[in-house]
């Protein structure tokens, strides 16, 4: 495959230019580079070509074969006259819910994008930079397990804002204690609370709502649109400021929000199911 085809050439400066963005200028050429030398690799040999383009036919027959074992959505009761027009206990807690979510996946993705490269930047943490992500992933194996339990017993909201707050302690810690010990804290608490918040807010919704797909959908949405954010956002702030502090404080007072939201979400009544 030729990779100097111009479409090929304008798609390298439109990344390039994009992901300069966050960069000095003296970095741009490295970073249209970069993107070149891995567009290259991925035809290196017509086996990995072909193996690419399989993975990728493998992957949308799957997505095909997921949709047809959906169930068909249930049919739902046209709303009351009375309802319309007005948001009630449960419409409400959707809410709060829904901005939690979001803002726990702006919070999370700031420290899960760039983890690395605070440790790596700091003299004295520099030397773990290699086990920091299996120190995340160790700790993520029980935690969906541990956090469903404990939603279990102080109830999903509580738990949810339990782990958002956990894991903003962890997001300042990455910055504020650029340590060994510091990064090594920094990537468990990650682990332990990340994945447990996804499970967390799914599950709240999905059993609560009158259309827990629908319902769901608006989470997915949420939380992919903080997960959007939040890179670019700490690419802009790191640029102007030089390093990555205040991006994660900024990304650890959402995760409190989040906590605080999810909190105030118990506020509806307990025996209301989540409207879509």
């Amino acid at each position: 495959m030729n990779w100097t085809h111009p479409a090929y050439e304008n798609i390298v400066r439109l990344v390039g230019a994009r992901t300069g963005l966050q960069l000095p200028d003296s970095r741009r050429d490295s970073v249209e580079q970069a993107i070149r030398r891995a567009m290259q690799r991925a035809s290196a040999s017509p086996e990995r070509y072909h193996a690419l383009l399989a993975s990728g036919a493998v992957s949308l027959l799957a997505i095909l074969a997921v949709a047809m074992l959906l169930p068909a959505a249930p049919r739902q009761a046209a709303a009351a006259p009375a309802a319309i027009g007005r948001a009630t206990p449960r419409a409400r807690r959707l809410s709060l819910l829904f901005w939690a979510y979001g803002l726990v996946g702006l919070g999370y993705v700031i420290t899960a994008t760039f983890l690395v490269t605070i440790v790596r930047g700091s003299a004295a943490a520099r030397t773990v930079e290699p086990v920091v992500w299996v120190v995340v992933g160790l700790a993520a194996v029980p935690s969906v397990a541990a956090w469903m339990r404990i939603g279990r017993k102080i109830g999903l909201a509580e738990a949810f804002a339990l782990a958002s707050a956990i894991e903003a302690l962890g997001v300042i810690d990455s910055v504020l204690f650029p340590t060994i010990a510091g990064a090594l804290v920094a990537a468990a608490l990650l682990g332990v609370t990340f994945i447990g918040l996804t499970a967390l807010g799914l599950t709240a919704v999905r059993e609560g709502a009158a259309d827990p797909r629908r319902a769901l959908g608006w989470m997915t949405a949420a939380f992919g649109i903080g997960q959007i954010i939040g890179p670019a956002f700490a690419g802009y702030v790191s640029h102007l400021t030089g390093d990555f502090v205040a991006a994660s404080l900024c990304a650890a007072a959402a995760l409190l929000i989040a906590a605080l939201l999810a909190a105030a979400s118990r506020r509806a009544p307990a025996s209301s199911a989540i409207e879509d």
